[in-house]
């Protein structure tokens, strides 16, 4: 997210954003909401969760305790006044079985104590409009504490953390892609034939593929699979590959028996060329 990101949402109508108290400048350790201020006279509202319930669901296990959940954000809210989570949806139920139950389970104990109410940040915002004015972390992501590095270097951010694993292959990775995107554009440009092919141009930054800690990965190795169809067919494929080639050598493997990026591609994805 950034200060244009915040522009177009204001712009669009947007009224607020939901976003992790470390892309508020100052932190937000009070939990509360504060007005972002752009150009022309538009605001937006930066609602921040609360970190340590939200990563305690996403990946912990609070999930799947219904009434330690109501009793973890019933303490919060007595605190602050304001107990947000934001997590992805497919946690409950997908990654944390019988986290669809936990949650229905903690909303209906919430619902029946004096202690709290249970709402959203739209009816919160619409109470009041005495909020603090804040400034966004510019460039910031909610799941990476150094700004937007997950995308584009070994900065610590990753899924498990095992030892002996780093990220160092995203730099060389994202140079490599991003030379492949650059090329593709100079050459086709707003061509409508190649219509298929810029979708997979864009496929080639699914931010999942820098999630996660290995390049060896499915999640990345479905980047390089966007990549070779992006060339697949085409009569510069060959000049393209091998500048691509030549970059992905720079990314190695946390499996050193797989060895580097070209080594993957050629032994998985170069064929897809046809």
């Amino acid at each position: 997210m950034s200060d244009d990101t915040c522009q177009a949402l204001a712009e669009a109508g947007v009224q607020f954003a939901i976003v992790a108290p470390y892309q508020i400048e100052g932190g937000a350790s009070d939990g509360q909401p504060r007005r972002w201020h752009g150009a022309n006279g538009h605001t937006l509202m930066l609602a921040p969760y609360h970190g340590e319930l939200s990563g305690s669901i996403g990946f912990g296990d609070l999930a799947q305790h219904g009434e330690r959940l109501a009793g973890a954000l019933a303490q919060v809210a007595a605190e602050r006044g304001i107990a947000s989570i934001a997590t992805d949806g497919e946690t409950f139920g997908h990654h944390k079985r019988h986290g669809e139950m936990a949650l229905a389970a903690a909303i209906g104990t919430l619902r029946r104590t004096p202690q709290a109410t249970v709402t959203n940040f739209a009816a919160i915002l619409d109470r009041r409009d005495d909020w603090q004015d804040g400034r966004l972390v510019s460039p910031s992501a909610w799941s990476c504490a150094h700004g937007v590095e997950r995308w584009r270097s070994n900065c610590g951010c990753g899924a498990t953390h095992e030892s002996g694993h780093n990220q160092e292959w995203r730099g060389p990775l994202r140079e490599a892609l991003r030379w492949l995107a650059e090329a593709l554009d100079a050459a086709d440009g707003d061509d409508p034939d190649q219509t298929p092919q810029r979708k997979a141009r864009y496929g080639m930054f699914t931010s999942c593929g820098w999630f996660f800690d290995k390049f060896e990965g499915h999640e990345t190795r479905l980047l390089l699979r966007m990549a070779a169809f992006t060339l697949a067919g085409r009569a510069d494929a060959e000049a393209l590959e091998a500048g691509l080639v030549a970059r992905l050598i720079h990314a190695r493997c946390n499996d050193q028996r797989l060895g580097n990026g070209a080594d993957l591609w050629y032994r998985d994805f170069h064929a897809l060329l046809g």
